[in-house]
């Protein structure tokens, strides 16, 4: 038995299984704690507040849900270099325990960036000096974290395949020869 509004007691009953030594009233406020808090607690509950004097029963259902801190996402990376010299790269944004409520986004987006109704996935046609790096960044309702990718190294000659490498390398040697 606790005190409740004006000093009147309230009837605190306790539950059964997996919450029965892990739940606690708090004296003051009408508030439930469980601890250690577990992921599998996340899920719907309902709380039975019983004043004696006057006697008044209140029935809540409420939802708890419980949330990881996030590790750092990782980035898988694709690109690929057109004849003409533009550059299109395609970078998904990936955890390996995702959870839920878990938001995706990306910076910069720069004219021209198209990113997946998600956020994971971020296509992008780049260009020299507009952005070094790419950044996605996820977050729920009680983390964030963020990873990045440089952009330069991904448009340059040595992260081409290995048949448009024999390509590239033929058209400077030609263009060399046409320059004496």
């Amino acid at each position: 038995m606790q005190s409740g509004p004006g000093g009147q007691p309230v009837l605190a009953a306790g539950t059964q299984g997996a919450y029965s030594r892990r739940w606690s009233a708090v004296h003051c406020g009408y508030s439930l704690q469980i601890r250690p808090l577990r992921l599998q607690d996340s899920g719907l509950y309902r709380a039975w507040l019983a004043l004696q004097s006057p006697p008044i029963n209140i029935t809540r259902d409420f939802t708890l849900r419980v949330y990881e801190k996030l590790q750092e996402p990782n980035i898988t990376v694709s690109s690929q270099i057109t004849k003409d010299g533009a550059c299109h790269i395609t970078l998904i944004c990936s955890l390996q325990q995702a959870g839920e409520d878990v938001q995706y986004g990306w910076a910069p987006l720069g004219q021209g960036a198209v990113m997946s109704c998600g956020g994971t996935t971020l296509h992008v046609s780049w260009t020299p000096g507009v952005s070094d790096s790419y950044r996605c960044t996820i977050s729920n309702p009680v983390s964030q974290s963020s990873s990045s990718v440089p952009a330069r190294p991904l448009c340059s000659a040595s992260f081409l395949p290995r048949s448009l490498k024999k390509e590239f390398l033929l058209f400077l040697i030609l263009g060399a020869l046409q320059i004496e």
